[in-house]
Protein backbone atom coordinates (compact mmCIF):
# COMPACT_ATOMS: atom_id res chain seq x y z
CA UNK A 1 0.00 0.00 0.00
CA UNK A 2 3.02 2.80 1.06
CA UNK A 3 4.27 1.58 -2.15
CA UNK A 4 1.57 2.11 -4.55
CA UNK A 5 1.29 5.56 -2.75
CA UNK A 6 5.15 6.35 -3.35
CA UNK A 7 4.49 5.37 -6.76
CA UNK A 8 1.26 7.34 -7.28
CA UNK A 9 3.05 10.60 -5.62
CA UNK A 10 6.34 9.91 -7.69
CA UNK A 11 4.04 9.68 -11.08
CA UNK A 12 2.26 12.79 -9.81
CA UNK A 13 5.47 14.62 -9.19
CA UNK A 14 6.95 14.03 -12.44
CA UNK A 15 3.50 14.64 -14.35
CA UNK A 16 3.34 18.61 -12.67
CA UNK A 17 7.24 18.66 -13.75
CA UNK A 18 7.02 17.68 -17.13
CA UNK A 19 3.78 19.93 -17.40
CA UNK A 20 5.33 22.92 -16.16
CA UNK A 21 8.69 22.22 -18.44
CA UNK A 22 6.00 22.01 -21.41
CA UNK A 23 4.61 25.49 -20.43
CA UNK A 24 8.22 26.86 -20.61
CA UNK A 25 9.02 25.81 -23.64
CA UNK A 26 5.98 27.33 -25.40
CA UNK A 27 7.82 30.80 -24.79
CA UNK A 28 10.80 29.90 -25.94
CA UNK A 29 12.08 30.77 -29.23
CA UNK A 30 10.98 27.25 -32.22
CA UNK A 31 13.36 25.44 -33.73
CA UNK A 32 14.85 26.75 -37.26
CA UNK A 33 13.31 23.48 -38.71
CA UNK A 34 10.03 24.95 -37.63
CA UNK A 35 10.62 27.66 -40.11
CA UNK A 36 7.81 28.05 -42.33
CA UNK A 37 9.42 31.44 -44.43
CA UNK A 38 12.41 34.34 -44.09
CA UNK A 39 12.77 37.70 -43.19
CA UNK A 40 15.96 39.32 -43.65
CA UNK A 41 17.82 36.44 -43.95
CA UNK A 42 16.64 34.23 -40.99
CA UNK A 43 13.74 31.75 -40.37
CA UNK A 44 10.44 32.62 -38.96
CA UNK A 45 7.92 30.57 -37.42
CA UNK A 46 4.09 30.07 -37.66
CA UNK A 47 3.79 32.34 -35.13
CA UNK A 48 5.63 35.07 -36.98
CA UNK A 49 8.60 35.14 -34.39
CA UNK A 50 11.94 34.42 -36.06
CA UNK A 51 13.65 31.07 -35.28
CA UNK A 52 16.82 29.43 -33.32
CA UNK A 53 18.66 30.37 -36.44
CA UNK A 54 18.48 34.22 -35.49
CA UNK A 55 18.66 33.41 -31.58
CA UNK A 56 21.93 31.37 -32.78
CA UNK A 57 23.38 34.70 -34.76
CA UNK A 58 23.11 36.93 -32.27
CA UNK A 59 23.91 34.85 -28.91
CA UNK A 60 20.36 35.61 -27.75
CA UNK A 61 19.07 33.15 -24.95
CA UNK A 62 16.19 31.08 -26.15
CA UNK A 63 13.94 32.94 -24.11
CA UNK A 64 13.95 35.85 -25.97
CA UNK A 65 11.51 35.49 -29.32
CA UNK A 66 11.66 38.50 -31.68
CA UNK A 67 8.16 39.30 -34.10
CA UNK A 68 9.97 39.22 -37.38
CA UNK A 69 7.76 42.18 -38.56
CA UNK A 70 9.03 44.56 -35.45
CA UNK A 71 12.41 44.08 -36.74
CA UNK A 72 11.81 44.76 -40.59
CA UNK A 73 9.84 47.47 -39.66
CA UNK A 74 12.34 49.13 -37.54
CA UNK A 75 15.07 48.44 -40.35
CA UNK A 76 13.34 50.31 -43.01
CA UNK A 77 13.05 53.46 -40.32
CA UNK A 78 16.40 53.34 -39.34
CA UNK A 79 17.68 53.07 -43.07
CA UNK A 80 15.05 55.27 -44.87
CA UNK A 81 15.12 58.49 -45.52
CA UNK A 82 11.39 59.47 -43.38
CA UNK A 83 13.63 59.66 -39.99
CA UNK A 84 15.59 63.08 -40.08
CA UNK A 85 18.40 61.14 -37.75
CA UNK A 86 18.94 57.90 -39.91
CA UNK A 87 22.45 56.71 -39.65
CA UNK A 88 22.51 53.63 -41.21
CA UNK A 89 22.45 52.51 -45.39
CA UNK A 90 22.08 49.03 -43.91
CA UNK A 91 21.76 46.92 -40.75
CA UNK A 92 23.00 43.74 -39.70
CA UNK A 93 20.26 43.02 -37.15
CA UNK A 94 21.59 39.67 -35.68
CA UNK A 95 24.97 41.86 -34.34
CA UNK A 96 22.94 44.90 -33.58
CA UNK A 97 20.33 42.86 -31.24
CA UNK A 98 23.51 41.08 -30.39
CA UNK A 99 25.13 44.74 -28.84
CA UNK A 100 21.38 45.29 -27.73
CA UNK A 101 21.22 42.70 -25.85
CA UNK A 102 24.71 42.77 -23.76
CA UNK A 103 23.68 46.60 -22.79
CA UNK A 104 19.87 45.37 -21.50
CA UNK A 105 21.11 42.29 -19.57
CA UNK A 106 23.35 44.97 -17.56
CA UNK A 107 19.73 46.91 -17.23
CA UNK A 108 17.06 44.21 -16.65
CA UNK A 109 16.18 42.37 -13.59
CA UNK A 110 17.31 38.83 -13.08
CA UNK A 111 14.98 36.83 -13.57
CA UNK A 112 14.41 32.43 -14.89
CA UNK A 113 10.77 33.80 -16.38
CA UNK A 114 10.90 34.50 -20.25
CA UNK A 115 8.55 37.75 -19.29
CA UNK A 116 8.75 40.52 -16.73
CA UNK A 117 5.77 41.41 -14.95
CA UNK A 118 4.79 45.20 -14.75
CA UNK A 119 6.72 45.76 -11.16
CA UNK A 120 10.00 44.66 -12.75
CA UNK A 121 9.99 46.62 -15.70
CA UNK A 122 9.28 50.20 -13.38
CA UNK A 123 12.22 49.00 -11.83
CA UNK A 124 14.60 48.66 -14.30
CA UNK A 125 17.11 51.95 -14.57
CA UNK A 126 15.33 54.76 -16.06
CA UNK A 127 18.56 56.48 -18.07
CA UNK A 128 22.16 54.79 -18.40
CA UNK A 129 25.15 55.82 -19.67
CA UNK A 130 27.51 52.80 -21.22
CA UNK A 131 31.36 52.93 -22.42
CA UNK A 132 32.45 51.82 -26.08
CA UNK A 133 32.38 48.26 -25.07
CA UNK A 134 28.93 48.34 -24.12
CA UNK A 135 29.59 48.03 -20.06
CA UNK A 136 26.97 49.87 -18.66
CA UNK A 137 29.05 52.65 -15.89
CA UNK A 138 26.07 54.43 -14.13
CA UNK A 139 22.46 54.37 -14.16
CA UNK A 140 19.85 56.59 -13.35
CA UNK A 141 16.41 57.03 -11.76
CA UNK A 142 13.62 59.21 -13.24
CA UNK A 143 14.16 62.06 -10.77
CA UNK A 144 18.11 61.65 -11.85
CA UNK A 145 17.90 61.82 -15.36
CA UNK A 146 15.33 64.83 -14.98
CA UNK A 147 17.02 66.78 -12.81
CA UNK A 148 21.12 67.16 -12.24
CA UNK A 149 22.86 65.91 -15.27
CA UNK A 150 25.57 66.96 -16.51
CA UNK A 151 25.07 66.39 -20.54
CA UNK A 152 28.13 67.83 -21.43
CA UNK A 153 30.54 65.20 -19.87
CA UNK A 154 28.11 62.25 -20.59
CA UNK A 155 26.23 60.53 -23.09
CA UNK A 156 23.25 59.32 -21.19
CA UNK A 157 20.44 57.23 -22.97
CA UNK A 158 17.04 56.67 -21.95
CA UNK A 159 16.29 53.34 -21.26
CA UNK A 160 13.32 53.70 -23.20
CA UNK A 161 12.23 56.41 -25.35
CA UNK A 162 9.42 57.45 -22.58
CA UNK A 163 8.96 60.91 -23.70
CA UNK A 164 6.01 62.64 -24.74
CA UNK A 165 4.28 65.30 -25.67
CA UNK A 166 3.42 65.94 -21.95
CA UNK A 167 7.22 65.12 -20.61
CA UNK A 168 8.73 62.16 -19.27
CA UNK A 169 6.57 58.80 -18.61
CA UNK A 170 7.37 56.55 -15.94
CA UNK A 171 8.58 53.22 -17.49
CA UNK A 172 5.33 51.08 -17.98
CA UNK A 173 4.28 48.36 -20.82
CA UNK A 174 2.37 51.04 -22.27
CA UNK A 175 4.63 54.09 -22.22
CA UNK A 176 7.58 51.72 -23.92
CA UNK A 177 5.44 50.64 -26.91
CA UNK A 178 3.76 53.53 -27.34
CA UNK A 179 3.39 55.57 -30.69
CA UNK A 180 3.40 58.83 -29.63
CA UNK A 181 7.28 58.83 -29.01
CA UNK A 182 8.10 59.01 -32.81
CA UNK A 183 9.68 55.72 -32.50
CA UNK A 184 8.88 52.19 -34.93
CA UNK A 185 5.22 51.11 -33.75
CA UNK A 186 6.02 48.04 -32.14
CA UNK A 187 3.40 45.34 -31.86
CA UNK A 188 2.80 45.26 -28.16
CA UNK A 189 -0.09 42.60 -28.27
CA UNK A 190 2.23 40.51 -29.67
CA UNK A 191 4.46 40.19 -26.45
CA UNK A 192 1.76 40.87 -23.65
CA UNK A 193 0.78 37.81 -21.90
CA UNK A 194 -2.94 37.22 -19.81
CA UNK A 195 -1.14 37.53 -17.03
CA UNK A 196 -0.45 40.99 -17.62
CA UNK A 197 3.43 40.28 -18.17
CA UNK A 198 5.42 41.13 -21.11
CA UNK A 199 7.59 38.95 -23.17
CA UNK A 200 11.41 40.13 -22.74
CA UNK A 201 12.17 39.81 -26.48
CA UNK A 202 9.48 42.99 -27.12
CA UNK A 203 11.04 44.86 -23.23
CA UNK A 204 14.71 44.22 -25.76
CA UNK A 205 12.90 45.64 -29.18
CA UNK A 206 11.34 48.49 -27.39
CA UNK A 207 14.92 49.13 -26.00
CA UNK A 208 16.79 48.62 -29.25
CA UNK A 209 13.91 51.03 -30.14
CA UNK A 210 14.71 54.30 -28.13
CA UNK A 211 15.97 56.45 -31.10
CA UNK A 212 15.91 59.91 -30.03
CA UNK A 213 16.70 60.02 -26.68
CA UNK A 214 18.24 56.28 -26.13
CA UNK A 215 20.97 54.60 -27.27
CA UNK A 216 19.94 52.71 -31.03
CA UNK A 217 22.64 54.29 -33.02
CA UNK A 218 25.43 53.22 -31.08
CA UNK A 219 24.07 49.72 -30.96
CA UNK A 220 23.83 49.93 -34.36
CA UNK A 221 25.94 47.45 -36.96
CA UNK A 222 26.24 47.82 -40.29
CA UNK A 223 26.88 50.32 -43.14
CA UNK A 224 26.57 53.85 -42.20
CA UNK A 225 25.72 57.08 -44.24
CA UNK A 226 26.99 60.09 -43.69
CA UNK A 227 25.68 61.25 -40.49
CA UNK A 228 26.46 58.00 -39.05
CA UNK A 229 29.85 58.43 -39.82
CA UNK A 230 30.41 61.59 -38.00
CA UNK A 231 28.36 60.51 -34.84
CA UNK A 232 28.71 56.90 -34.03
CA UNK A 233 30.86 54.90 -36.40
CA UNK A 234 33.28 52.99 -34.37
CA UNK A 235 35.12 52.76 -37.64
CA UNK A 236 36.54 55.77 -38.05
CA UNK A 237 38.47 57.82 -35.40
CA UNK A 238 38.05 61.34 -33.47
CA UNK A 239 40.95 62.14 -35.42
CA UNK A 240 39.19 61.74 -38.72
CA UNK A 241 35.67 63.32 -37.80
CA UNK A 242 38.16 66.44 -36.43
CA UNK A 243 39.50 66.60 -39.75
CA UNK A 244 36.60 66.28 -41.64
CA UNK A 245 34.63 68.54 -39.93
CA UNK A 246 37.22 70.93 -40.04
CA UNK A 247 37.49 70.61 -43.92
CA UNK A 248 33.57 71.03 -44.15
CA UNK A 249 33.88 74.08 -42.31
CA UNK A 250 35.81 75.70 -44.75
CA UNK A 251 34.31 74.58 -47.55
CA UNK A 252 30.48 74.97 -46.58
CA UNK A 253 28.14 75.09 -48.96
CA UNK A 254 26.22 78.88 -49.25
CA UNK A 255 23.42 77.96 -47.57
CA UNK A 256 20.08 80.22 -46.34
CA UNK A 257 20.92 79.69 -42.99
CA UNK A 258 24.55 81.83 -43.30
CA UNK A 259 25.24 84.08 -40.87
CA UNK A 260 27.07 86.45 -42.87
CA UNK A 261 28.62 87.17 -46.68
CA UNK A 262 31.82 85.14 -45.47
CA UNK A 263 30.19 81.75 -44.56
CA UNK A 264 32.14 81.20 -42.02
CA UNK A 265 29.29 79.88 -39.49
CA UNK A 266 30.48 76.35 -38.44
CA UNK A 267 28.69 73.73 -41.27
CA UNK A 268 25.59 71.57 -39.92
CA UNK A 269 24.30 68.78 -41.81
CA UNK A 270 20.77 69.43 -40.58
CA UNK A 271 20.39 72.83 -41.70
CA UNK A 272 21.90 71.96 -45.32
CA UNK A 273 19.34 69.20 -45.75
CA UNK A 274 16.64 72.21 -44.66
CA UNK A 275 18.11 74.56 -46.71
CA UNK A 276 17.81 72.41 -50.08
CA UNK A 277 14.36 72.65 -49.06
CA UNK A 278 13.98 75.97 -48.40
CA UNK A 279 16.02 76.95 -52.14
CA UNK A 280 13.50 74.80 -53.71
CA UNK A 281 10.42 76.73 -52.30
CA UNK A 282 12.52 80.24 -52.44
CA UNK A 283 12.56 79.51 -56.59
CA UNK A 284 8.86 78.74 -56.62
CA UNK A 285 8.11 81.53 -54.87
CA UNK A 286 9.96 83.99 -57.65
CA UNK A 287 7.98 82.14 -60.66
CA UNK A 288 11.23 80.57 -62.10
CA UNK A 289 10.72 76.99 -63.30
CA UNK A 290 14.41 76.37 -64.50
CA UNK A 291 15.58 77.84 -61.15
CA UNK A 292 12.63 75.21 -59.73
CA UNK A 293 13.45 72.12 -61.75
CA UNK A 294 17.41 73.06 -60.64
CA UNK A 295 17.23 73.57 -57.05
CA UNK A 296 14.81 69.94 -56.99
CA UNK A 297 17.67 68.55 -59.51
CA UNK A 298 20.40 69.71 -56.45
CA UNK A 299 18.61 68.66 -53.74
CA UNK A 300 17.98 65.07 -55.24
CA UNK A 301 21.89 64.63 -55.62
CA UNK A 302 22.33 65.76 -52.38
CA UNK A 303 19.92 63.38 -50.41
CA UNK A 304 21.63 60.51 -52.46
CA UNK A 305 25.05 61.74 -52.03
CA UNK A 306 24.55 61.80 -48.05
CA UNK A 307 22.58 58.89 -47.94
CA UNK A 308 25.21 56.74 -49.51
CA UNK A 309 28.16 54.40 -47.86
CA UNK A 310 30.69 56.43 -49.34
CA UNK A 311 33.92 57.24 -47.31
CA UNK A 312 34.66 60.30 -45.74
CA UNK A 313 37.42 61.35 -48.58
CA UNK A 314 34.73 60.20 -51.72
CA UNK A 315 32.37 62.30 -49.81
CA UNK A 316 34.60 65.26 -49.56
CA UNK A 317 35.50 65.32 -53.14
CA UNK A 318 31.95 64.87 -54.92
CA UNK A 319 30.74 67.49 -52.33
CA UNK A 320 33.84 70.42 -53.86
CA UNK A 321 31.84 69.56 -57.34
CA UNK A 322 28.65 69.72 -55.47
CA UNK A 323 29.23 73.28 -53.98
CA UNK A 324 30.53 74.65 -56.65
CA UNK A 325 27.42 73.98 -59.47
CA UNK A 326 24.95 74.58 -56.30
CA UNK A 327 26.73 78.03 -55.41
CA UNK A 328 26.26 79.15 -59.11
Amino acid sequence: MINSVNSYTTLNFQNKTRNLDLAKNVNLVSDKTQAVSKMLGYGVDKDGFFTSDFNEAANLPKDYKIYAKDMQSFVEWETGNKFFHSTHVSIDIAKSIRNAYKVFSQLIPKTSNSSLSQDELADMPYAFVMDKNFNVTKIFTKDEYEVGMDLTRDKINLTFNTFSEYGFNNISIDSIFSPNNGDVRLSKNIYLNSDGSIDKGGVLMAFLNSQFYGASSFLLEGDTKLFGKITVDRNISDIERKDFINFMNTNKIRDIFMKNADNTNEWNIISEKLSMQLYIKGSQYVGDINLTMQAMKLAKEYEEMINSSISLEQFKTKYLDFKQRHDE
